[in-house]
């Protein structure tokens, strides 16, 4: 009987479709990436400069969409889009 062919064709078919509608592989930011970012916001806190605070919100800004990175650091991330400015 050849009744169990097209059952165990379809079974791995089955479990093969999720592989190929796997996301492709996004690494993690690089320590450089996180160190630049975290001397744009000390260099905006003391100098209080435009361009650096510009800087540190930009750089925030783009990692807040990255998939990897969980809520806690978009939570920080988030704060340094918004209390990045220039003080008076």
């Amino acid at each position: 009987m050849n009744v169990t062919l097209p059952s165990r064709t379809l079974l791995l078919l089955a479990l093969a479709a999720p592989l190929q509608a796997a996301p492709t592989y996004v690494p993690w930011p690089s320590q450089g990436v996180l160190k630049t970012l975290q001397k744009e916001a000390f260099l905006c806190s003391l100098n209080n400069s435009p361009d650096q605070c510009e800087r540190a919100r930009q750089g925030a800004d783009e990692l807040m969409d990255h998939p990897r990175l969980p809520a806690i650091c978009k939570d920080v991330l988030w704060r340094l889009v918004k209390e990045s400015r220039v003080a008076a």
